[in-house]
C-alpha cells in the first residue's frame, strides 16, 4: 500500500482512503494560538518563550503523536500491507506560520518515521521511500505532467487524459509506481525527476499518438516541455 502525505488529509492510499481528515484544521487552530501568544509576548517586551508557550508546543506535539500513530494504526489494521510505500517526507504547508512549519518539521518527520521503524520492527513490514518530485502533478493514469493538473490543494484532474480524482489519491499512486521504478530514484533532483517524467511521456506519445490527441495542443504551453527536449520529437 502506498501512502501520500498531505495537507486536506494527513495520509491518503493509492486505495482511496483518506485518513485524518480534521489534522490540517486542529493544526491551524493551534498555529493561531501559537502565533497569538507570541505576538502577544513580543508587544509586552517579553521573550517568546514562556511556561504557557512551551505549554501549547508540547500540546500540539502530543496531538500530532497521537494522530500519526491513529491513522497508520488505522491503514495497517485496514489492509494488513506487507509493504507500505511513502514519499521521502518533506513536512511543511505554505498556509501555516514560518514557526508552525519548524515545529511540524522537527515533530512531524521524527514522529512518522518512529512509528514506521515502529511498525517495521513489531509486525515486519517493509517500509519503502520514494521520490516525491512532481507526484502531485503527474497524471497516475497517462503519466502527463502539468502544474495545473492540480487546480486546488485537494482536486486533481488531468488536461490531457481527464482523469479525476483526490488529489493525494493521485500522488499516492504515483509513488505507488515509482517504487518499483527502475530510473527515478529516492535522491535524484527534482530537474532530474522532471526530465525523465517528460522524456517518458514524449517517448510513449510518440509510439501511441492516436491515444494521446489531447496532448498535442498543450505541450506549447507547457512550460516542463519547452525547450530541447520536446523539440527534438516535434512535439514543441
Amino acid at each position: 500500500m502506498s501512502l501520500d502525505l498531505g495537507w486536506s488529509t494527513l495520509f491518503a492510499s493509492d486505495r482511496g482512503d483518506l485518513f485524518g481528515r480534521t489534522f490540517f484544521s486542529v493544526l491551524k487552530k493551534y498555529d493561531n494560538l501559537l502565533t497569538a501568544l507570541a505576538k502577544n509576548r513580543q508587544r509586552q517586551g517579553q521573550r517568546t518563550r514562556s511556561p504557557k508557550y512551551d505549554g501549547l508546543v508540547d500540546n500540539i506535539r502530543e496531538f500530532m503523536k497521537n494522530e500519526i500513530n491513529r491513522v497508520l494504526n488505522r491503514a495497517v489494521d485496514i489492509h494488513k500491507p506487507a509493504e507500505l510505500v511513502i514519499e521521502r517526507l518533506n513536512f511543511r504547508s505554505p498556509d501555516l506560520s514560518r514557526r508552525m512549519n519548524r515545529l511540524t518539521s522537527m515533530f512531524g518527520m521524527s514522529l512518522i518515521r518512529s512509528k514506521l521503524d515502529s511498525l517495521k520492527s513489531s509486525i515486519g513490514i517493509k517500509i519503502t521511500e520514494t521520490n516525491a518530485a512532481y507526484s502531485s502533478q503527474e497524471c497516475s493514469a497517462c503519466g502527463y505532467v502539468a502544474a495545473n493538473n492540480r487546480p486546488t490543494q485537494s482536486e486533481f484532474k488531468c488536461r490531457c487524459c481527464g482523469t479525476g480524482m483526490h488529489a493525494d489519491v493521485n500522488a499516492a499512486r504515483n509513488h505507488h509506481a515509482r517504487s518499483s521504478d527502475m530510473v527515478i530514484d529516492v535522491y535524484q533532483g527534482t530537474q532530474t525527476v522532471l526530465h525523465i517524467l517528460t522524456d517518458r511521456f514524449l517517448s510513449d506519445m510518440e509510439r501511441t499518438i492516436r491515444h494521446y490527441r489531447m496532448a498535442t495542443g498543450l505541450l506549447s504551453s507547457n512550460s516542463y516541455f519547452a525547450g530541447p527536449l520536446a523539440q527534438p520529437k516535434g512535439f514543441s
